[in-house]
C-alpha cells in the first residue's frame, strides 16, 4: 500500500470514528429533538434561517438548499434561507460596523418570533455567529448551534447545541453535514410523507447474542477474556452491514457470566466490545448497542438470558417495538429470551434432535443466512 493511500484510508477511518459517536444517546436525543423543533415551526407557517463562516457558510447553504428545494420527495419547497449569500450586505456590515455584527443586524430585520435560526461554527467561539444567536434568542427565536469539540461558548447560548465529537475540523464539518442531511429528512417525512406518517414510530431491531453469533465460541467451560481471544465468524460484517442499510437497529445481548466468576473484569470486556465495534465500523457496520449480564446462573437476576431484561431494557432505552423485531442466537436461552420478549428469533445451528425441538421461526447455518431469512420474509 502506497503512503497515499496509507493516508486515503486512515482519513476515512477517522470520519467512521467520529461518526460511530453520534450514535450515542445524548447525541441521537439531540439531533432528533432539533428535527422536531424545525418541523413544528413549519407547521406553524415559520422559517429556518442558516449562517456560519467559511466552510460552515456552505453547509448552511447546504442545508438551505435541501430544505427549499427537496431531500427526497418531490414536495412544496420549505421557507430556509442563509445569511451568507448577500456580498453587498455582508461588506456593508462589515465596514460601516464591524464583521462581528454581519450575521446579528441581518437577524435582526429578518428574524421573526418562532423562527429557528442555526449558527454553525465548529470551534463553538466564532464572535458574529455567537452575537447573532443572542439577538435571535432576545427576539423569541428557537436558538440552534452545530459545533465541535466540548461547544464552546456557544453551548451556552443557544437552546439546543449538537457539538460533534472531535477536535478537527474537517471531520467536525463532515459531522455536521451528515446532521443536517438526517434532520432535512425527518423533516420531509413528518410534513410530507403519509405513508411514513402512518407507519409504527418505534424501531424495529435485531438482537443479536455475541459468542457463537458474531464470535468464535471459546472451548466449553471458558470465555472469551481478552480481544486477542476474539476471531469474528466468517461474513458477520457483510451480514451485520445489511441490517443497517434496511433501517434495522442491531443490538448485542450477551451473557458475560466470567465476570461473576472473576475470570475477567467488567473493563476487560468493555474493552473487547470497543474493539469489536471499531473494527465493524472501520468498513461502514454499525453495532448500535450492547447490553449484557454479568451475574451467575444463580444470581436470580431477570437479566441473564433466557430472562428478556436486557431486551426490555434496550427496547425502552431506544425506542424498540419488540413485536417487529427478531433475537439470533445460537442457544436455547436465546431463542427463549427473545420469545418472552415478544420477538420472532432464529437460532444458528445445524437442524438436530435435540436444537430442532427449541420454539423459532427458522434455524440458519450462519448469521448470513439468518439476515437473509429476515430480509426476504
Amino acid at each position: 500500500m502506497t503512503e497515499l493511500e496509507d493516508l486515503v484510508r486512515q482519513r476515512v477511518q477517522e470520519s467512521l470514528r467520529v461518526k460511530e459517536r453520534l450514535l450515542q444517546r445524548d447525541q441521537v436525543k439531540v439531533i432528533a429533538e432539533i428535527a422536531k423543533v424545525l418541523v413544528e415551526a413549519y407547521r406553524k407557517g415559520k422559517k429556518v434561517i442558516l449562517f456560519g463562516n467559511g466552510g460552515s457558510a456552505a453547509d448552511a447553504q447546504h442545508i438551505a438548499a435541501e430544505l427549499g428545494g427537496k431531500y427526497y420527495l418531490d414536495r412544496d419547497p420549505l421557507p430556509a434561507i442563509t445569511l451568507t449569500v448577500n456580498t453587498s450586505l455582508l461588506t456593508a456590515l462589515s465596514n460601516d460596523y464591524s464583521f462581528d455584527t454581519v450575521f446579528a443586524r441581518q437577524l435582526e430585520a429578518l428574524g421573526q418570533e418562532g423562527d429557528v435560526t442555526i449558527g454553525i461554527t465548529t470551534s463553538g467561539n466564532s464572535e458574529n455567529v455567537i452575537q447573532a444567536l443572542k439577538v435571535a434568542k432576545e427576539k423569541g427565536l428557537i436558538t440552534v448551534g452545530f459545533t465541535g469539540r466540548d461547544g464552546g461558548r456557544l453551548k451556552d447560548v443557544v437552546d439546543y447545541c449538537l457539538h460533534i465529537p472531535s477536535d478537527d475540523t474537517p471531520r467536525i464539518q463532515e459531522g455536521h453535514i451528515t446532521v443536517g442531511h438526517i434532520i432535512c429528512e425527518i423533516v420531509e417525512r413528518e410534513l410530507f410523507d403519509a405513508d411514513a406518517k402512518q407507519e409504527n414510530k418505534k424501531h424495529k431491531a435485531v438482537f443479536l447474542d455475541r459468542d457463537g453469533v458474531i464470535n468464535k465460541k471459546a472451548p466449553e467451560g471458558d470465555y472469551i477474556k481478552s480481544w486477542d481471544e476474539f476471531k469474528f465468524l466468517s461474513d458477520v460484517d457483510v451480514a451485520i452491514r445489511r441490517l443497517n442499510e434496511k433501517g434495522f437497529l442491531v443490538v448485542v445481548v450477551s451473557n458475560q457470566r466470567g465476570i461473576a466468576r472473576g475470570v475477567m473484569t467488567e473493563d476487560d470486556l468493555k474493552e473487547i466490545h470497543t474493539r469489536m465495534k471499531y473494527e465493524l465500523c472501520k468498513g461502514g457496520t454499525i453495532i448500535d448497542a450492547i447490553y449484557y449480564c454479568p451475574h451467575d446462573v444463580d444470581a436470580h437476576c431477570g437479566c441473564r438470558k433466557p430472562n428478556p431484561g436486557l431486551l426490555f431494557r434496550a427496547a425502552k432505552e431506544h425506542d424498540i417495538d419488540l413485536e417487529r423485531s427478531w433475537m439470533i442466537g445460537d442457544s436455547k436461552s436465546d431463542i427463549e429470551a427473545g420469545k418472552r420478549a415478544r420477538c420472532k428469533a432464529i437460532l444458528l445451528a445445524n437442524p438436530d434432535p435435540v436444537r430442532s425441538g427449541v420454539e423459532r421461526e427458522f434455524i440458519a447455518k450462519s448469521l448470513a443466512e439468518a439476515v437473509n431469512w429476515i430480509l426476504t420474509v
